[in-house]
């Protein structure tokens, strides 16, 4: 499974997890090359498509400081919402996840998180479903929008699992987020647009 860095923003216990390892002072040069635009690189990498012929040769993921602030912002929101409806529950938030493959030479088993995008989807325990033609069009609508403004593409999906406090975390792919990440691989990484998934527990 890869790590993720949260480019050293790590938050505190009880305030929202994600699998985080790192730190601002050791990761900060680094950090910063990786985030460097080279279009003839990213083709190349696009092109080449390594991922294709090893199953685990993404090992890392990389993730801006505004990208991170934004997924955990977007989850703490669905706890905040579930809690004082009449329900008194968490809900589960989704959103995409802008981006590309590393073109730096010494981390190319790296994915490059640079921004999130929540989306108006709300879901039930172990489950975030997007099916609802109304959701589909604000996809296709902000899709087409970053396409003429960014230079990365949609490179994956985030959601959260805002369940019962325990020790164990909740940062799991459940059989319908499995489902939903194989078919979103299935599109995009022969296309040299390898797909992420990013589950948060917020709790």
């Amino acid at each position: 499974m890869s790590s993720v860095d949260l480019n050293g923003i790590i938050p505190s216990k009880g305030k929202g997890k994600g699998h985080a390892k790192g730190g601002a002072a050791a990761n900060a040069k680094s950090g910063d090359s990786l985030y460097t635009w080279n279009e003839d690189r990213v083709n190349e990498v696009r092109s080449n498509k390594q991922w294709s012929h090893d199953p685990k040769y993404f090992r890392r993921v990389q993730v801006s400081p505004s990208a991170t602030m934004k997924m955990l912002s977007h989850a703490q929101s669905g706890v905040e919402k579930g809690m004082s409806s009449p329900g008194g529950k968490p809900v589960e938030i989704m959103g995409l996840l802008l981006g590309r493959p590393s073109t730096d030479p010494a981390n190319l088993n790296t994915l490059i998180v640079t921004d999130a995008f929540p989306l108006p989807i709300e879901g039930a325990e172990t489950k975030v479903l997007a099916d609802d033609q109304e959701v589909m069009n604000y996809m296709i609508s902000l899709g087409e929008a970053i396409e003429t403004t960014r230079k990365e593409k949609f490179m994956g999906w985030y959601h959260s699992h805002p369940f019962d406090v325990e020790v164990t975390s909740h940062c799991f792919l459940s059989s319908t987020d499995l489902s939903t990440q194989l078919q979103w691989q299935r599109s995009e990484d022969p296309h040299g647009n390898p797909w992420l998934a990013i589950v948060i527990d917020p709790l």
